[in-house]
């Protein structure tokens, strides 16, 4: 039963919310940025992000939010009036009103909102590129000047106002329509390579740097190079699982969106993380590796590439808590262990437990992502895979920062029959191996 207490309780917390505005088109490019936007909006601002189709609809977010309206955002492929629709959406001027428009039509506008307070023209050719004329150094500057903060460290509250908007938050990042559709192909015991092939035909693309990878050395074996499979001779050869997996990598790959400003370092994210994936899937053919049970490919790739999926949230939109995270590093102190020392209330590994979760990725997976440094009371063998083979990673100069020191778990060695001089053993036995094909890895997926 709701309590007049709860409705007064609820009234009270919508009153302390303020909101961007997003006017936003059908179509690729406006997806894109509005993805971008919204992150921004949520995460380093802090504000709930109201969308629209069209302007009747912004009209009545308007109307309900009023003076809460703190920015607006209009992404389209043409301009808008600027003698009528412009003050409306702006509120006369009294709050930031950024116009993402093609080049063009930028060009077409630039004379008629010249003399305009708070509105600014964003060309989609200069979005994400770095400088003066990128959307998050205008929305930065903009922001400042009507006195919306970032999030910054100083904020006493910090910790606790991150985790409380993440919880709530519907806006959080899902995994792009393909690799989930992917996912419930690999995961479906009955399922069907005509089934796999059908899906990945529908996006040429994605085939192309399918058979890329699928046809490296990693894949195919050095004893075949010069030869090249077929996309159907791939998923005969490697199974719908590999193949699947591999189709699943690329989206996942060309997927986040980073300005070019950002100081996360989304290529060495992503050498960290195909690393720790091709360690686990080396691991198990160890000799002297002795796992508890039997560990789907699809799925500890899949858990290896994604498990430090929280970094990219913290890094693209708390880069102030993201830095600091850096700076307590040392020698000794990896990033797990700084987060620690920082509170540890908004971890990577919380972070991107919760993302997967918004994604219906399955609970085995999640769970290893959300439990890759602290466990958990009895640890997974799926946990625990990915555990050793990031700390793996680390030992071969492929963590966040090339010197990371490793921090294996004794008792997660002991779950794979190892010692902590097995695993160095195995580390210096497959680090060549896997610097190398992980950079010709990434090139063929990210090129």
């Amino acid at each position: 039963m709701t309590t007049e207490t709860d409705i007064s309780a609820d009234s009270d917390e919508e009153e302390q919310q303020n909101f961007a505005l997003l006017i936003q088109q059908d179509g690729k490019t406006e997806t894109t940025l509005a993805k971008f936007v919204t992150l921004l909006m949520s995460y380093r601002y802090g504000l709930t992000v109201e969308t629209a189709g069209d302007f009747i609809q912004a009209a009545t977010v308007i109307r309900r939010h009023g003076r809460r309206i703190r920015c607006v955002f209009v992404i389209q492929e043409k301009g808008i009036s600027a003698r009528t629709t412009v003050p409306a959406l702006s509120l006369a001027g009294t709050i930031p009103l950024f116009l993402l428009f093609p080049g063009h039509v930028c060009n077409d506008m630039e004379t008629a909102i010249d003399a305009m307070e708070g509105v600014h023209l964003c060309r989609w050719e200069l979005a994400f590129a770095s400088g003066d004329e990128s959307l998050q150094r205008s929305i930065g500057e903009a922001m400042a000047g009507i006195d919306v903060s970032a999030l910054v460290l100083e904020d006493g509250d910090l910790e606790k106002k991150v985790k409380d908007r993440l919880e709530r938050l519907d806006t959080l990042p899902t995994l792009p329509a393909v690799v989930l559709h992917i996912m419930r192909i690999i995961s479906d015991p009955k399922a069907t390579m005509a089934q796999l092939e059908e899906l990945l035909m529908r996006d040429s693309a994605i085939v192309l740097k399918v058979m890329q990878v699928a046809n490296s050395p990693y894949f195919m074996g050095t004893s075949r190079a010069g030869q090249r499979w077929t996309l159907q001779e791939a998923v005969v050869r490697l199974g719908v699982k590999k193949v699947g997996a591999i189709a699943q990598q690329i989206g996942l790959i060309n997927t986040f969106v980073c300005p070019e400003d950002s100081e996360f370092d989304i290529e060495r994210f992503w050498q960290h993380s195909m690393a720790t994936a091709m360690i686990a899937d080396r691991l198990l053919e160890e000799e002297g590796v002795t796992p508890p049970e039997e560990i789907e490919f699809n799925d500890y790739w899949m858990a290896a590439l994604l498990h430090d999926c929280g970094k990219v949230v913290q890094g693209f939109f708390f880069s102030d808590y993201f830095e600091r995270i850096l700076r307590t590093m040392d020698e000794k102190t990896d990033f797990s262990q700084a987060e620690e020392e920082l509170g540890g209330a908004i971890t990577h590994e919380w972070i991107g437990e919760l993302l997967l979760k918004k994604s219906d990725m399955p609970t085995h997976i999640t769970r290893a992502v959300g439990l890759h440094h602290t466990l958990g009371e009895r640890t997974a063998p799926l946990t625990g895979l990915v555990h050793i083979a990031d700390n793996m990673a680390k030992e071969m100069g492929l963590g966040l920062r090339e010197e990371e020191p490793a921090n294996y778990d004794r008792d997660v060695l002991k779950m794979f029959g190892m010692k902590r001089e097995s695993a160095r053993k195995v580390v210096s036995d497959l680090s060549s191996m896997v610097k190398t094909e992980v950079r010709r890895l990434l090139k063929e997926c990210m090129g």
